[in-house]
């Protein structure tokens, strides 16, 4: 085999592999998308009718003694991740891991004195499914505050300067509606196609809830178990759990948007073919 030969097949073999790891490296995560339960004020969840409130009393009075501890009531937001843990319980023979991220657009954050900013505010509960961001400063949120809601912010470098003209306020405390978050790390700056905010913030959704901060979307992320039909168990098992949501599979998104350059990988491959067989004399 000749030099050029054995360089030609070494490039055309390159080209195929690189074109295997990149279908490799998609994502294996579908996503259904619903609309965030409405927030209720603290106030109005406890507000009774005077007539129940007195019977209430009253049957309190009468079984002081034998009364048990009860659980505090759950929110809105509350209920719906305690049935959202639960049909994920029955869909454990499809599902290896999850998560939840809801969204709020528009959101003003300020420092507590006379910087302020708006960006994208996220609210994440359960699993971490998507590698985070790289971290300039600080560290990212632990899943231990993610579970109990702690009062912990993550953001990114652009709203870092907008707030406080430095890149690195770690340990400084952001206010978010009348609640204060701790930054506990910053993140390189990113911005995705078709991200309308220029800047972003992530914090434990329960602690959104806590502070009844409303959200616009949430978001379930999934990732399947190896084997087939994990597409058709979780479509149509998050849908019995609420209805009318919309159900994506990332695998597919992402091959949607990597067409073009298959194309051009497939064109690029037929050409270095081509120049091959030439070298071979065929």
């Amino acid at each position: 085999m000749s030099i050029k030969r054995a360089i030609a097949l070494v490039v055309l073999a390159a080209v195929i592999a690189l074109v295997w790891v990149q279908a490799g490296r998609e994502a294996r995560v579908y996503e259904y998308s619903i609309l965030s339960p409405k927030v209720e004020p603290a106030a109005q969840q406890e507000e009774q009718p005077q007539a129940d409130q007195a019977a209430q009393q009253g049957e309190e009075a009468a079984a002081k003694e034998d009364e048990q501890p009860k659980e505090p009531k759950l929110t809105a937001l509350g209920e719906l991740l305690k049935s959202l843990n639960t049909k994920m319980e029955d869909l454990s023979g499809a599902v290896g891991a999850w998560g939840v991220t809801a969204y709020a657009p528009s959101t003003a954050f300020t420092d507590g004195a006379s910087g302020s900013a708006a960006g994208l505010l996220k609210g994440l509960w359960g699993g971490v499914l998507y590698p985070p961001q790289v971290l300039s400063s600080g560290r990212q949120l632990y899943i231990e505050e993610i579970e109990v809601g702690a009062p912990v912010a993550v953001i990114d470098e652009k709203l870092a300067l907008d707030l406080y003209r430095i890149g690195d306020p770690v340990g400084r405390e952001m206010t978010i509606g009348e609640t204060t978050f701790t930054i506990v790390g910053i993140t390189r700056r990113h911005r995705g196609v078709g991200d309308q905010d220029a800047t972003w913030a992530q914090v434990p959704l329960k602690a959104l809830d806590k502070a009844d901060i409303q959200t616009t979307m949430l978001t379930v992320s999934m990732q399947p178990l190896p084997g087939a039909g994990a597409y058709a168990a979780l479509s149509q098992g998050i849908s019995q759990w609420q209805a009318g949501g919309t159900f994506n599979s990332l695998p597919k998104e992402i091959y949607r948007a990597r067409l073009p350059l298959r194309l051009l990988l497939c064109v690029g491959g037929l050409m270095l073919v081509a120049i091959t067989l030439r070298l071979t004399g065929r």
